[in-house]
């Protein structure tokens, strides 16, 4: 989690990630916003995202042993379908 942001349509949130070289078991990852203000809802389930329901980003979501990068690797996520700036 980041702490809140104000954020605005064309914003930009840049990381890089990677897995190990030999995965025996397959990595996934989500960048997901809340446009709750600042809320910390994450859910209560390790399937329920609280109140971070716009998915921003899903790396691997097939769950295979080959999707995740396993060399450092930037994603770019670019914010869209604000009605304006927002505090998220």
């Amino acid at each position: 989690m980041t702490p809140p942001l104000t954020l605005q349509n064309g914003a930009q949130l840049s990381f890089w990630t990677r897995t190990v070289t030999n995965v025996r078991f397959p990595d996934r990852l989500q960048v997901r916003m809340s446009t709750n203000g600042t809320s910390q809802n994450v859910g209560s389930t390790s399937t329920d995202v609280g109140d971070f329901t716009t998915l921003l980003l899903d790396i691997n979501p097939a769950y295979t042993l080959t999707a995740y990068p396993n060399v450092w690797t930037n994603f770019v996520v670019t914010i869209s379908g604000l009605c304006g700036p927002a505090f998220v």
